[in-house]
Parts: C-alpha cells; sequence; structure tokens
C-alpha cells in the first residue's frame, strides 16, 4: 500500500514539475518513509483514543521507537503484520506490567520491579544490539556505530525512567515507558530475529 502511494504521489510531484525523474527513487523511498510513519502514529494514537490510553501509547511509542531506530529487532514480512504485531504488544505489554505494579502493596515494592525490567532490558541491549534483518543488512561500521548508539539511547531511557520513578512521577507513565523499553529489548533476542546475521 506504501509503495503504490508513494509511487503515485512522486508521480505527481515529478509531473507538477517539483521533482526531476533522475531522482524517483530517492522520492518513492521518503514518501514511502513519511506514509509509513504517518500512519502508525495516527494508528497508535486512535488505538490509545479508543482503549483510553493516549497518555500510555503515547509514552510506549516514544521509548520503544527511539530504542528501536538504533537497535533494530524483530520484523514482519507485511506491514500489517508488523501493525498489527506492534499494538498487541503495546497493549498488552502496558496493561500486564500496569495490573502487576498495582498490586503491589508499596511504591518500594513497584520500584524494584520497574528497576529488574530495566536491568534486563540494559542487559540485552547491551549484548545483543544491534540486530539486522533479512530487509536491512548492517555492514561492519555501521554495526560499531549503532551497538554504540544504542547503548547510549538505552542508558539515557533508563535515567529517565530512573528520575520518573525517584520523584514518583505518573505511574501510568511509568509502566508504559518500562514496557517500550522491555518490549523492545525481548524483540531483539536471536529467537525473534532468526533471519538476521548478528
Amino acid at each position: 500500500m506504501y509503495q503504490y502511494l508513494s509511487k503515485k504521489i512522486t508521480n505527481y510531484v515529478i509531473l507538477s514539475n517539483l521533482a526531476q525523474e533522475k531522482y524517483r527513487p530517492l522520492y518513492e523511498y521518503g514518501f514511502e518513509g513519511i506514509l509509513s510513519i504517518a500512519l502508525n502514529t495516527l494508528l497508535v494514537l486512535f488505538t490509545g483514543i479508543f482503549l483510553n490510553m493516549e497518555l500510555e501509547m503515547l509514552v510506549y511509542m516514544a521509548f520503544y521507537v527511539i530504542l528501536r531506530r538504533k537497535a533494530g529487532g524483530a520484523h514482519r514480512n507485511l506491514h500489517w503484520k508488523c501493525i498489527t504485531t506492534y499494538l498487541l504488544l503495546a497493549v498488552v505489554s502496558i496493561k500486564s506490567i500496569t495490573a502487576m505494579t498495582n498490586s503491589f502493596p508499596s511504591y518500594s515494592i513497584m520500584a524494584i520491579t520497574w528497576l529488574v525490567c530495566l536491568i534486563i532490558s540494559g542487559l540485552f541491549v547491551f549484548i545483543l544490539a544491534p540486530i539486522d534483518s533479512k530487509n536491512k543488512r548492517l555492514e561492519a561500521m555501521q554495526r560499531i556505530k549503532l551497538r554504540f548508539e544504542s547503548r547510549v539511547v538505552i542508558v539515557v531511557e533508563i535515567i529517565i525512567i530512573l528520575l520518573l520513578i525517584t520523584v514518583k512521577s505518573n505511574q501510568s507513565i511509568i509502566n508504559s515507558a518500562v514496557a517500550g523499553v522491555l518490549v523492545e529489548s525481548i524483540l531483539l533476542l536471536p529467537i525473534f530475529n532468526r533471519d538476521s546475521s548478528n
């Protein structure tokens, strides 16, 4: 669908003399990326609105997507499978962590649970990232760069979450942030990346 729409938009741009034919592949690639990001964001927002989880979905998406861009992870061969899996993982992980932490009698136990999740996430990222896919193989220099960047991102995200825990921020924000980081780090495991060369 994205390829079809990006080709249509590119044709319009070229026929309107807003771009040159020789740059067609670049425009198609760019429009496909923009369409994908826009539709995925809208789907996440509508899912959040439908489930009364707007803030949770946005926080989850921010932590998940930023880490994913550097660490990589499991991919599906069709876009609808990818976005469906993403939405299911987001909702289930946020709801699960929320239900678990809400059952604890004290904030201290919640904080320890979040900390354990963050330690597991950090270890997975430090050991496994970056993961490439059959559609996007990484060269040696890219792998070194992304390994460093994914480690920086996980450290920064963990620090942000620890600050939120320290100031006793809104628990749904912390649950969503922890869920985003944890799910992305779990998707680095080899069981989800059988086609990776890592």
